[in-house]
This record gives C-alpha cells, structure tokens and sequence, in this order.
C-alpha cells in the first residue's frame, strides 16, 4: 500500500468511528428518553389505577352510610308505631 492509499483508510476508518460515536449518542438519548416515557407512562397507570380506587371507595362509603341511614329510619318508625300502638 502507499502512502496515499493509507491515509484515506485511516480517514476513512476515522470517519466512521466518529459516526459510530455519534450514534451510539444518540442511542443514548433515545434509550434515556425511552426510559423516561416508560416511567411516565407507569406513573399515570399508578394514578389511573388510585383514582378508581378512591371512586370505589367513595361509593361503597355512601352506599353504606346510605343503608345506615335506612336502616336508622326503619327503626324510628318501628319504635314510633310501637309507641302508637300502646
């Protein structure tokens, strides 16, 4: 090989490490950016997955309360006819 021949492969080879550098640079961003997507994505599915919770239980609360509150009013009335019959 002369030297002319060299010195293009060497350019050459210089050439494509400084793309293999720039892209595994960007493979980096892109793995990081994919990381931090994934990580929002599994933040909103935990709040998603609280708020049905917190819907659930707000109805279970009302309905009890709700039956409770039945229940309590039966009772008056029950009590109330007794003391009508006496």
């Amino acid at each position: 090989m002369d030297d002319v021949t060299q010195e293009v492969l060497v350019k050459d080879l210089y050439a494509l490490c400084e793309r293999l550098y720039h892209a595994e640079k960007d493979n980096r961003i892109l793995r990081y950016e994919l990381k931090r997507a994934q990580a929002q994505r599994d933040l909103e599915r935990k709040w998603s997955y609280f708020t049905w919770f917190c819907v659930f239980a707000g109805i279970t609360a009302a309905f009890w309360v709700g039956t409770k509150s039945a229940d309590a009013q039966c009772y008056q009335i029950k009590q109330q006819q007794k003391q009508g019959e006496k």
